[in-house]
């Protein structure tokens, strides 16, 4: 990579960076514990919109897993789980491809008396 892209790649993330420590609050701020993913789920399909992406959403279907490399039963129902996919598909296709992948639901909080800090609450900490 040359000096001149990588300059441009830093100050896009530097001129951006305020914006997304912010989206990444109202993430923080959505609980998502397991069975309760739809709003964030929601949340990140409306964001790949508005960033200009192409998304898919569709309904987990243990049948079509139970035979991938590393299946594991599933424990519990996903009747009302779906999977978010969003696309940027360029004008040229060259080069090579990136793919982010994250997931959304979290372990319950346990006692709320065990947090120092409300756990759907973002803070910075020491800048």
């Amino acid at each position: 990579m040359n000096r001149e892209v990588a300059q441009a790649i830093t100050d896009a993330v530097d001129n951006a960076f305020d914006r997304q420590l912010e989206f990444t609050g109202d993430l923080i701020r959505c609980p998502s514990v397991r069975g309760s993913e739809t709003a964030i789920q929601d949340r990140m399909e409306q964001e790949f919109a508005d960033r200009g992406l192409e998304t898919d959403r569709w309904r987990i279907d243990e049948e079509d897993i139970e035979d991938h490399v590393g299946f594991g039963p599933m424990t519990v129902p996903y009747d009302e789980d779906f999977n978010i996919v969003g696309s940027y598909r360029p004008a040229v296709s060259q080069g090579r491809s990136l793919i982010l992948q994250g997931h959304v639901d979290v372990v319950p909080t346990g006692p709320l008396e065990n947090w120092t800090t409300p756990p759907f609450e973002p803070r910075v900490e020491d800048g």
